[in-house]
């Protein structure tokens, strides 16, 4: 998070507006609401605290590079702390990919998942593991629920 010369979120907008297509992952020591929120803003895909063990890193690594985010347990915890205190003007959605967003307008619109990957080019396989990950980020586990949580955030109209 704290690079000799920049920021890891001053970084990550850096790249992003020069549109260097690269996927990011902040590793911190801490988990300073700030900084954590900030790099949120910025675009990073996931963040994890250097005290994480190896294999939460690999995790991280292994989620992320296919276009998936990742949050250790206590910055999701603080995620969620902070979307039950409204104290983030921004939604919770932050925590799903943009195709994660995509697929969940698409379930919450009432497709089947044969509908949804046919929409979008993708096999079904692909869209069930979406929806997986949507429903673990979300801690959501139906599709009546996801549906709700869809209207709740704007995601779509009723």
């Amino acid at each position: 998070m704290n690079l000799p010369d920049i920021s890891g979120d001053e970084l990550v907008k850096k790249c992003k507006s020069k549109g260097i297509n690269t996927r990011f992952i902040i590793i911190s020591n801490s988990c300073d609401h700030n900084d954590l929120f900030n790099s949120i803003k910025a675009g990073v895909n996931g963040f994890i605290l250097k005290t994480s063990p190896i294999e939460e890193i690999i995790k991280a690594i292994e989620t992320v590079y296919p276009g998936g985010t990742y949050f250790c347990e206590k910055i999701r915890e603080i995620l969620n702390n902070n979307q039950e205190n409204n104290v983030l003007a921004k939604p919770p959605v932050y925590v799903l990919s943009k195709r994660e967003i995509e697929i969940l307008k698409l379930i919450a619109s009432g497709l089947t998942t044969k509908e949804i990957a046919s929409k979008l080019n993708v096999s079904p396989r692909t869209v069930d593991t979406h929806r997986q990950r949507i429903m673990s980020k979300l801690n959501i586990h139906n599709v009546a629920g996801l549906t709700m949580y869809a209207i709740k955030q704007n995601i779509i109209n009723p």
